[in-house]
């Protein structure tokens, strides 16, 4: 696996269904790498690359093993294969799996691998999995959606 450029610890709290029953949460995202004053990945999850020049390796640890889903708590992880974690929307209404997330089974952690140069913002969406009905093969889908912007390559 390639070495991350930029680390952000991932939590999620509020737990909820929004008005077309896809279950979401308030989540947060905090930068622990790189260390000093620029900020990358802002607290609602949304990227900004053009700081950087080429690709970059950004890596999302997930920080909450445990959600509350109606008063009950549950165990919680990223989805695996880790690259059904983070998908980009297509313009369909369905989603593009980021083939540039590692193929690793790692619940906690995913690294995802952006080319960042075509200047776009793009929204991904961040899915977690809540182990629901206890026995590890069914659950609830968490969903988030914030945004990625890349550095216009010039």
């Amino acid at each position: 696996m390639a070495k991350a450029d930029i680390v952000a610890n991932v939590f999620v709290s509020n737990v909820h269904q929004d008005r077309e029953g896809q279950w979401t949460g308030d989540f947060i995202y905090q930068q622990t790498y790189p260390k000093g004053p620029e900020l990358f990945v802002r607290e609602n999850g949304d990227i900004d690359l053009n700081s950087f020049d080429g690709p970059v390796n950004i890596r999302f640890d997930w920080a909450s093993p445990f959600v509350t889903i109606e008063d009950k708590l549950y165990g919680c992880s990223y989805l695996t294969p880790s690259y059904k974690t983070f998908t980009f929307p297509d313009n369909a209404g369905g989603e593009i799996h980021a083939n540039r997330a590692d193929p690793s089974n790692d619940t906690m952690s995913i690294t995802y691998t952006d080319d960042n140069d075509d200047g776009k913002t793009r929204e991904y969406t961040l899915c977690v999995w809540a182990n629901t009905n206890g026995d590890g093969t069914n659950g609830t889908r968490i969903y988030n959606d914030p945004k990625l912007i890349n550095r216009t390559n010039n």
